[in-house]
């Protein structure tokens, strides 16, 4: 399945441009994995934003696949970019389940809480 989106980042000192990018691209892929549909779907029990957070850093480092840099600008301190890539949905849903598996018990009954 491809994922595709943008984002926008208004950077202060002493930050460079390059690390606003770098930044922008980091949350770009967060957001698109956390609102794709089959992560979504996989993953509507969940309401521990850390474990959220962790299964989506699981996912962008190591199953993004195509990785495309389509745009992007940085004008004003404002930087952007646009990102195309590929994301195998079974793939999603294996790696919440294997995690969900590794949980703790303590981990488990705190799924359905929103703790940090």
């Amino acid at each position: 399945m491809e994922i595709v989106g943008d984002y926008r980042y208004y950077y202060h000192d002493p930050m460079t441009g390059g690390e606003a990018k770098d930044l922008a691209y980091a949350e770009w892929i967060r957001r698109a994995i956390d609102t794709a549909p089959p992560f979504m779907d996989a993953t509507a029990f969940i309401m521990n934003t850390s474990f959220r957070r962790q299964l989506v850093q699981i996912l962008a480092s190591g199953y993004l696949t195509d990785v495309q840099l389509v745009e992007q600008a940085e004008r004003n301190r404002t930087v952007y970019v646009k990102i195309r890539a590929a994301i195998n949905p079974q793939d999603i849903k294996l790696v919440v389940e294997r995690e969900v598996g590794r949980s703790s018990e303590k981990d488990l009954r705190k799924l359905g809480q929103n703790h940090p």
